[in-house]
């Protein structure tokens, strides 16, 4: 993969993570509730959708800026890979993704875990591709 398909990808991975926190900070109370159905406990589920969102807003900025780009997408594979086993361990419950909060509610099903992982491949491959911060040697 070349720069220019790198910086592609990564736009099309910030632009993923931005419009999924986004639409769960429009409705963090509507997120709250759909990670309960996850298994959140009801008084950790609030803050957790707010660290979730605004993790997601820092990772999309992250994948924007070239000097943060390789940590961003690093970090964004994990967290791909942390929601697609989240996800793999409900399924077959009738309960929804969350992917992008309550504003576009779907059912859980293999389609968003293959989603996630493919997106994590592709922030995996950014992260190769990126190049090293200023000052580091890789």
């Amino acid at each position: 993969m070349n720069s220019r398909w790198s910086t592609a990808a990564a736009v099309v991975l910030a632009a993923i993570f931005g419009l999924a926190s986004l639409a769960k900070l429009a409705d963090p109370a509507g997120f709250a509730f759909q990670l309960e159905d996850f298994g959140v406990p009801p008084g950790a589920s609030w803050p957790a959708a707010w660290v979730i969102a605004l993790s997601e807003l820092t990772l999309a900025a992250g994948l924007l800026a070239p000097r943060h780009r390789r940590r961003s997408a690093t970090i964004a594979s994990v967290a791909l890979i942390a929601f697609a086993v989240v996800m793999s361990l409900h399924h077959g419950e009738n309960i929804e993704c969350g992917c992008f909060g309550s504003a576009l509610a779907t059912r859980l099903t293999t389609t968003h875990i293959a989603a996630d992982l493919f997106l994590s491949a592709s922030a995996f491959v950014v992260a190769l591709k990126a190049p090293a911060p200023i000052g580091h040697r890789v």
